[in-house]
């Protein structure tokens, strides 16, 4: 009795939790799609991200940006520094 509450209860959790990152992932790619449908339309990126915070999506996304370019930019130095002690 004990095995079949347990069993029972990790399936419940299993279930929830893929049915939350479903929906999650629902959201997100409605999101993507209200902006690119906006960009291409448009031309312009006033989303309903937008029009509730007064943001674009770029303005909140600006901290992960910076950080990434930094990283891409840190990236190629590397790879240019190899190259030039590799061709000496």
């Amino acid at each position: 009795m004990l095995k079949k509450m347990e069993r029972k209860r990790k399936r419940i959790f299993f279930a929830s939790f893929f049915s939350t990152l479903c929906v999650f992932a629902l959201l997100f790619g409605m999101a993507e799609v209200d902006a690119n449908s906006r960009r291409i339309g448009f031309g312009d990126d006033k989303t309903l991200i937008y029009q509730i915070t007064g943001k674009t999506w770029q303005e909140t996304c600006n901290v992960a940006k910076v950080w990434y370019n930094n990283f891409v930019l840190s990236l190629r130095e590397n790879a240019v520094e190899e190259t030039y002690h590799e061709s000496t």
